[in-house]
């Protein structure tokens, strides 16, 4: 479905990738059928609309603590995080997402889930401040526990991981 999907977008990798693939395949992914909708997970797509919702106040607030020189990019921010009333829907979806990950899908630095004096949006308070740990010269996010390289730079824990292969 995916080379079918992306073959009008990237016509010469879909067809190198249509010859590659094991199995038996058309001569061109340009005879191919576009996918049909098939089954959606409906609860998934509900979780996904929330998601944007939260995503979407995040946002608001980042762009308003640039405005403020607060931070100059996303990734200097740590982000405080709160529902305004305990809605059961944005409660769950919270609680089911790690801070690593909502930083990741955040596109900032860190995230803390708890009560803080940020503006209210349509569902979270939001506080934004510059993070205050070390630059990660590779990912170029901020973390506490930055470790510092021969040459002097910092990298993070998860980038010294994959750079020294431990």
């Amino acid at each position: 479905d995916l080379l079918r999907i992306l073959n009008p977008i990237l016509p010469f990798t879909m067809d190198e990738f249509n010859n590659n693939l094991p199995g038996e395949r058309k001569s061109n992914p340009q005879l191919l059928d576009y996918p049909k909708k098939g089954d959606v997970n409906e609860e998934l797509l509900k979780e996904y609309d929330g998601f944007k919702i939260l995503r979407d106040d995040v946002l608001k607030a980042l762009e308003s603590a640039r405005n403020n020189k607060v931070i100059g990019s996303a990734q200097e921010a740590h982000v405080y995080v709160s529902l305004i009333d305990n809605n059961s829907q944005f409660k769950e979806l919270l609680a089911s997402l790690d801070k690593e990950l909502l930083a990741k899908m955040f596109v900032v630095s860190e995230v803390s889930l708890k009560d803080n004096n940020g503006e209210a949006y349509k569902v979270l308070k939001v506080e934004v401040v510059r993070h205050s740990g070390h630059f990660c010269e590779r990912c170029w996010n901020y973390d506490d526990n930055g470790i510092k390289q021969e040459d002097g730079t910092y990298l993070c824990p998860r980038c010294n991981k994959v750079i020294n292969h431990d």
